[in-house]
């Protein structure tokens, strides 16, 4: 009986120590898998934030680019509408006698009651055409005008200025010209301090050339 005890003591005690060496083999098995799932968990996670944080600093910096084109295109587009229209006054689309004329009347109007005034006693306009290949028709007209010389050779140099963009002035070219000097009672007119001078002059101004479009409206 005693024997039969210790037998059965001493299988109770090895399976116990059986269990033991079990549950710890799992805890440590266990913990192994844990440890590797947590690490590979940790690595998976700052990828993934690192990739987070770079699609954010990319979307940024896709954002501005977009901003900077869009800025840029608009400061394009206005500087191109400016010169557009600094164009149409300098080569108009059409012949346009009338404004040319206002123009002109409004320079020599500015000029009355100045050191060097000149009058503007006649203005006539020819027929508008367009030459073969040329890039440009051409409006000719005659002047007769009259005043100082000195408002003469002012208005020579506002000719040779026309067609600036920034003054968007209309193209006007002198084509040739006569001229006299008028002494009106003082004497001499190559010795008189103050000279009068008397001026006909024939003179083109330019417009575009008439697109196939407008010549079919026609």
């Amino acid at each position: 009986m005693m024997k039969t005890q210790l037998i059965t003591k001493r299988k109770l005690q090895q399976s116990i120590t059986h269990y033991v060496l079990i549950s710890l083999l799992i805890l440590a098995v266990g913990g192994y898998f844990a440890y590797r799932n947590y690490t590979e968990y940790q690595t998976t996670r700052s990828a993934f934030d690192s990739e987070t944080t770079q699609l954010a600093q990319l979307k940024v910096a896709s954002d501005k680019s977009n901003t900077d084109y869009l800025d840029l295109k608009k400061s394009l587009d206005t500087q191109n509408s400016g010169v557009n229209q600094s164009i149409d006054k300098i080569l108009p689309p059409t012949e346009d006698f009338t404004t040319l004329a206002r123009d002109l009347d409004k320079y020599f109007l500015n000029t009355t009651g100045q050191t060097f005034s000149l009058f503007l006693s006649d203005i006539r306009f020819n027929m508008p055409h367009v030459d073969g290949q040329s890039a440009f028709g051409v409006l000719p007209f005659t002047m007769s005008i009259s005043g100082s010389d000195g408002g003469f050779r002012e208005f020579l140099n506002y000719i040779e200025k026309t067609g600036d963009l920034n003054d968007q002035s209309r193209l006007l070219n002198i084509q040739s010209m006569n001229f006299s000097y008028d002494n009106s009672g003082n004497g001499d007119a190559a010795s008189s301090p103050v000279k009068n001078i008397n001026a006909s002059l024939n003179m083109n101004a330019y417009f575009q050339r008439p697109s196939a479009d407008d010549k079919n409206s026609k």
